[in-house]
């Protein structure tokens, strides 16, 4: 059995070096999508609470943050980061460039492990992920077994 539930969040970032507007900083309205998949359980039938769902998708995405790449930041981000500790606020530093190709499959791996460790629910696994960085484009992470090409 499959259950999905989609979150909407805030987030600002910018790519440094890129030739186009993404090279400036922006925010965009993100929303997710998150599929599991498992066996109902005996208590109510369900896979998983939506509830615990919900939990878990909001503890990993970046609302109403400043996310780059911390492993190699630009010189402006590193400024900007100064400037966010300066006035205590608050920012993601992720291993990679944040681009929606990059963050789905990090947050797919980051919900599951949150749902394994933090809410001890380990017979369920999340199947796909589909990240909306505008209301026309959107990134899927599908887990390396559900992939397949019809050609």
């Amino acid at each position: 059995m499959r259950v999905t539930r989609h979150e909407e969040f805030e987030t600002a970032h910018l790519l440094p070096g890129y030739d186009g507007p993404c090279g400036n900083l922006h925010g965009h309205s993100y929303k997710i999508e998150v599929t599991l998949e498992g066996p109902q359980n005996k208590l109510f039938d369900m896979v998983m609470d939506f509830k615990d769902l919900k939990k878990a998708i909001k503890e990993i995405v970046p609302d109403h943050r400043f996310v780059f790449n911390g492993a190699n930041p630009s010189e402006i981000e590193k400024d900007l980061v100064a400037v966010l500790d300066k006035y205590e606020l608050k920012y993601v530093a992720y291993p990679f460039d944040t681009t929606a190709e990059n963050m789905v499959g990090y947050f797919a791996e980051m919900i599951e492990a949150y749902i394994v460790n933090e809410l001890g629910i380990k017979d369920v696994k999340v199947v796909e992920v589909n990240l909306w960085e505008t209301t026309n484009s959107h990134a899927t992470w599908k887990r390396p077994e559900q992939m397949r090409l019809d050609i």
